[in-house]
């Protein structure tokens, strides 16, 4: 429900304030001054990826920029969180200017944008925040400039977190050298916020107008105009500038204007489309259960790891990061399909992302980082590769980046994502937590006659334990056993117990009808039929038991392992 300021106006807003800035006076500062424009021109050729460094370490949380971030990751996060949380309240201004061609009122730009951005935001933010609009009136300037500083004297009742003006021009003419700026947006001033860094309670409020968080906005991003269909992204995408969010573009900005990247919100899409997961991340929108850091540990003895990576709206992993080594500098990879308002996206897949937030990554690093608007957002761009989105990837293709690979292996069958598969190189045969083992050819001989389909999909889980169900299915499935009319299981044969080396040896050698062996061949086996089991087993040359010294021993109560089991079988079979 809109509603009007009460009070909004304290004071007018003296002459001198309405003059035209030249252009190069428009720069109010860090963090600032962010446009979007109608036509982001001819496409820029790709260009080599910048290496970083090692990616066998992850980062430690840091202390200074990164402190704040659960993960570490996100530089000076209590500021790019300031406004993310809950309802953000704009107050809404028109403007007219002399050289105005279009009637923008106040009360229908407001109900525009709530419109618009409320239930874009809802399903971007997973409800976490929610854009809210209050119309403030009507103020006058001789042009697009001289609005967005006349607003600057007026004070709310309520307070707002920002402001938004709408021009009367269809453009913001001369607010830069072309008449193509339809839009500009300034996320906030940095000093407002310094309090929230330390950790306490700022002197002056972080709101308007001391924070200076305003957008600029043309006619033809607020009225219908026939043969236009920005309106609503223009506002979404500016409002996402207010929230510390930087353009991600494929090329050098200088070069492409940041608008080369029809994946993002914040570059170069023609309709409300989501963004990437590192801004969502960076928003709070994102927790941290929902990031997936590779590898987990930097002493992790696995070869590779499986993520299965869930779409904008979808539950599950959002998020799955690289570290470099280099505190603020990693990889992002996120699945992107066609639902909700990514119905239009021009491709699905994952999504690869180089995120450089280091000092040298920008001209203006504020504490040591390239932080917000500044902080470097770049697909992952191969020359090998061609085409607009070629920082998507499709089930099959991989993605190297030193000694790691990256493999989408699949999408979800229900279609909300996609799986990759992260290791040192390529994936072999059919698991993955196999590599290296003594037991891998088992295993995989075993998945390749039918024996087993893994604990999960790419996973065998070697160092599990079989239980006693587990161990007749294999049996079964090994032996080609159909099961007896009417079995229904017996009560006492404890099916979800793990089974041991003994039972495991009287079951195989019963199903080979091995003849008992001679008892005495282990010296940790009693007399009986376990011990005439493992002895037939042995006879067989299916096993050798556990250790043979100083004596033969075959630890008949250990409980039995996956990969052990593999082994013992592919011995009796092949």
């Amino acid at each position: 429900m809109l509603a009007a300021l009460a009070g909004s106006v304290l004071a007018a807003p003296p002459a001198a304030a309405q003059t035209t800035p030249a252009v190069d006076q428009v720069e109010p500062g860090d963090q600032v001054d962010v446009v979007d424009q109608v036509e982001p021109g001819d496409q820029v050729d790709a260009v080599d990826q910048v290496e970083p460094g090692d990616q066998a370490e992850p980062v430690d949380q840091a202390e200074g920029a990164y402190g704040a971030d659960p993960l570490g990751l996100i530089a000076w996060s209590e500021l790019t969180r300031l406004y993310t949380d809950g309802v953000d309240w704009f107050a809404v201004w028109s403007c007219d200017t002399p050289d105005g061609d279009r009637d923008v009122d106040p009360h229908e730009a407001a109900q525009f944008f709530e419109d618009k951005a409320q239930p874009y935001f809802d399903w971007l933010s997973g409800g976490r925040y929610t854009p809210e609009f209050l119309v403030a009136g009507d103020i006058t300037a001789d042009d697009p400039i001289g609005c967005a500083r006349a607003v600057e004297r007026y004070e709310t009742d309520p307070p707002v977190n920002g402001a938004i003006v709408a021009v009367n021009t269809l453009t913001l003419s001369g607010f830069r050298r072309d008449d193509n700026v339809i839009g500009a947006a300034w996320s906030g001033d940095v000093p407002c916020g310094d309090a929230a860094v330390a950790g306490v309670e700022p002197e002056i409020p972080c709101q308007w107008p001391d924070n200076d968080r305003k957008l600029l906005l043309g006619a033809v991003a607020v009225v219908p105009v026939r043969g236009v269909t920005l309106v609503g992204k223009t506002l979404a995408h500016e409002i996402g500038h207010t929230l510390s969010w930087p353009h991600g573009f494929r090329s050098p900005e200088g070069e492409s204007g940041g608008y080369d990247n029809f994946m993002d919100l914040m570059s170069g899409s023609r309709t409300l489309i989501g963004t990437s997961a590192v801004n969502r991340y960076a928003a709070g929108w994102i927790p941290p259960e929902q990031v997936a850091v590779h590898p987990p540990a930097a002493d992790d003895p696995r070869p590779g790891a499986l993520y299965d990576l869930a779409a904008i709206g979808r539950p599950g992993l959002q998020m799955l990061v690289l570290p470099t080594g280099q505190p603020g500098v990693f990889y992002t990879f996120e699945a992107r399909v066609r639902s909700g308002y990514d119905d239009t996206i021009p491709l699905e897949g994952v999504e690869a992302y180089f995120i450089d937030q280091s000092a040298a990554a920008c001209d203006k690093p504020w504490m040591d980082a390239c932080w917000g608007l500044n902080r470097f957002t770049r697909p992952l761009d191969f020359t090998d590769r061609t085409g607009d989105v070629v920082h998507v990837f499709g089930v099959g293709e991989d993605i190297v980046l030193a000694d790691v690979r990256i493999r989408v292996l699949e999408r979800a069958p229900d279609g909300s994502g996609y799986s990759v598969w992260v290791g040192p190189g390529p994936l072999a045969g059919a698991f993955f937590d196999d590599e290296g083992s003594v037991h891998e050819p088992a295993i995989e001989w075993l998945a390749a006659a039918g024996i087993t389909e893994g604990c999960d999909r790419y996973r065998f889980c070697p160092g599990e334990k079989v239980t006693r169900a587990q161990a007749a299915v294999f049996l079964a499935r090994a032996f080609d056993l159909a099961p007896e009319d009417g079995s229904a299981g017996a009560p006492g044969f404890r099916p979800r117990d793990p089974i041991t080396r003994g039972e495991l040896a009287a079951m195989l050698a019963r199903a080979l009808d091995l003849p008992p062996g001679q008892s005495g061949d282990f010296a940790d086996v009693a007399p009986g039929a376990v011990a005439e089991a493992a002895s037939a087993l042995a006879a067989a040359g299916i096993t050798q038991g556990c250790s043979a010294d100083p004596v033969p021993r075959f630890c008949p109560d250990d409980h039995l392992t996956r990969a052990q089991m593999a082994s013992l079988l592919m011995r009796a079979l092949a």
